[in-house]
């Protein structure tokens, strides 16, 4: 696994459009040793036009703004940037990277270029975990300041250094690797896909957030002396946190939502609808992964869970653990860790299982050979308290598509009888 830590520099930017003018980066290993640091000129095709947000002069980029006319545009370095941001390998970071994806998307809109697709991490809101501080958003040079770190703006490869710093900082901080903080902090990681941008969250935040919202329930609630509706704290926090804009969608949004309301509402009761409604913005990942679930399917799991159901539909908002399970009747784990082709971190209740970053495990040749099995951390669970020896005779009566199987197998290190059975 590599990290590449960028940063954009725009000439001018405005709600239709971002002229960037500078994408400054830094590749760095796993221990953050550096492998290359660039920082790319770009023609933004256009004057330079920095302003802050109350629309006065902003800051002042440390560039010769003349020689950027004699620059290519953005579309020469469309195809360079892309490869770079898209590398199976490779995970993003910036500081405020939210705003950075966001620019790139006005910038290949403006050129009527494919959009991006990478999925991304921010400092600023792991920083924001550190400091437990979620009120304020913390800009690089402040950051940089507090976790005393040499910083010079605002060059954009030097920003991205900055963000590199950041990052070992923190790591160094809490003792652990990039991976282990992200697992640790509960990272949902931010994505750019279609030019539509979700930004990066964490366990922390979200449960701010929650809180927060609670008590603005709260507040509305009283004022209203208890009247309100479901629907219409629906479209109230829909509006609030999505914008006057989304008024016009207002139908659709309920529309959408209406079967988990319904079912919500007669099964969990007020409270438990009033708590999940954040989570249920338009355009969000949570909401698109809510709109998805069946009816049937949310009764059949209230009727199991009861008061748990909330809890249940909140995972649908954590990040999803990938795991491989080393397979020792090939390689050993001190063998096998040696020629890895991703990072890797020990599950708990497996010896051989491991949780990786990687997507797409069974890409790789140690897969082809079989040295290693895709399986979820989850599911390596059940054998371990089964506690299978060599020369144990076991029937497996639901087996398909053979995980645990295979694990028991393992156990077994080829002495005793395994059964295997699927029910079709």
């Amino acid at each position: 696994m590599r990290y590449l830590f960028f940063d954009l520099e725009c000439a001018s930017v405005s709600k239709t459009f971002a002229k960037i003018c500078a994408f400054g980066y830094v590749l760095t290993d796993e221990q953050f040793n550096i492998i290359r640091r660039e920082d790319k000129l770009i023609n933004p095709q256009g004057g330079f036009h920095l302003i802050d947000r109350k629309g006065r002069d902003g800051l002042v980029l440390p560039y010769d703004y003349d020689a950027f006319k004699e620059l290519p545009l953005f579309p020469a370095f469309y195809a360079e940037i892309r490869k770079l941001l898209e590398d199976a390998d490779t995970l993003v970071c910036g500081h405020s990277t939210a705003n950075d994806a966001k620019y790139l998307n006005l910038e290949t809109q403006r050129y009527k270029l494919p959009s991006f697709s990478f999925r991304f991490i921010d400092t600023q809101k792991l920083y924001m975990v550190r400091v437990e501080d979620f009120t304020h958003q913390c800009g690089l040079e402040r950051a940089t300041q507090e976790m005393h770190i040499e910083f010079t703006p605002h060059r954009a490869v030097d920003d991205a250094y900055a963000t590199m710093c950041l990052a070992k900082a923190l790591c160094e901080a809490e003792g652990c690797s990039l991976t282990e903080l992200l697992c640790r902090y509960d990272v949902s990681y931010g994505l750019l896909d279609n030019y539509d941008v979700v930004p990066m969250t964490t366990g922390q935040e979200r449960a701010f957030l929650y809180q927060k919202t609670l008590e603005t329930m709260e507040r509305e609630l009283k004022r209203r002396n208890g009247q309100e509706s479901v629907r219409d704290r629906m479209i109230d926090i829909h509006c609030k946190y999505c914008g006057k804009a989304a008024e016009k969608n207002q139908s659709d949004f309920m529309a959408a939502s209406a079967p988990f309301i319904r079912c919500a509402y007669r099964d969990i009761g007020d409270e438990a609808v009033t708590r999940l409604q954040w989570k249920l913005s338009a355009g969000s990942k949570e909401y698109k992964k809510m709109k998805r679930l069946p009816t049937e399917f949310i009764e059949g799991m209230q009727a199991q869970l009861g008061e748990e159901m909330p809890a249940f539909l909140a995972s649908y908002t954590r990040p999803a653990c990938r795991g491989i399970r080393v397979n020792t009747l090939k390689i050993s784990l001190a063998d096998f860790k040696k020629i890895a082709p991703f990072a890797m971190e020990s599950v708990p209740w497996e010896e051989n299982g491991f949780y990786v970053t990687e997507e797409k495990v069974g890409r790789f040749p140690q897969w082809f050979a079989g040295l290693y099995y895709s399986q979820e951390p989850s599911a390596m669970s059940a054998v371990p308290l089964l506690d299978v020896q060599p020369g144990d005779r076991v029937l497996d009566l639901c087996a398909a598509p053979g995980g645990k199987t295979t694990q028991i197998a393992q156990r077994m290190q080829g002495e005793g009888v395994l059964v295997a059975n699927e029910p079709v």
